[in-house]
């Protein structure tokens, strides 16, 4: 993990092999704008809760498959050009690898505007959705539609620039991902 300072907070980037999510730690901030969840049997004040995943990706795609090769030409289709999008919400206990996550240090103010940015990408109201697949966590309705220049790695990417947070002007792919964080967040 990188160092601390006393204005920072560390947030994390957990990359799969096509997709990454957001890791934002439980504190009192994290808590407080996302409290709303709890009505929806999201555990943020579990004790032994100390993250919160959050991504945003395509609907057909992040809601009916379970695993990669579960993947449907259809599903393939609307990512490419248009689905509605959807946010997944997941509470974590401790990081079991916190190697496999790209940790990232932003400052107090930076945080306060990405998790802002992130609660504001929600639909209008809280709105879950049904889903048919194998992952984890809980779905809900978002603001904008996913396409092939609109993916989930685009969204974290203008997430954290929004956000005043130096990264990639454009990163469409998990490497421009991980490329991001090694050019402007490397110790």
């Amino acid at each position: 993990m990188v160092g601390q300072d006393s204005d920072a907070v560390t947030i994390g980037l957990v990359s799969g092999p096509i997709h990454n999510d957001f890791l934002l730690p439980l504190d009192d901030q994290t808590r407080d704008r996302f409290s709303d969840l709890a009505a929806f049997h999201v555990p943020i004040d579990h004790p032994q809760a100390e993250w919160l995943m959050i991504g945003w990706g395509a609907r057909m795609f992040y809601t009916t498959v379970g695993d990669y090769q579960d993947v449907s030409v259809q599903a393939v289709l609307r990512g490419v050009f248009g689905d509605q999008s959807v946010m997944r919400v997941e509470v974590l206990g401790p990081i079991g690898n916190p190697d496999m996550v790209s940790w990232v240090q932003v400052t107090s103010a930076q945080y306060q505007s990405l998790i802002a940015a992130i609660d504001s990408d929600f639909g209008p109201e809280r709105r879950t959705v049904k889903t048919d697949g194998a992952l984890r966590g809980t779905f809900f309705a978002a603001k904008d539609r996913f396409h092939i220049f609109n993916t989930c790695n685009v969204w974290v990417g203008r997430k954290l620039r929004d956000a005043g947070v130096q990264f990639g002007a454009w990163t469409s792919l998990p490497a421009s991902i991980s490329l991001s964080v090694w050019r402007f967040h490397s110790p």
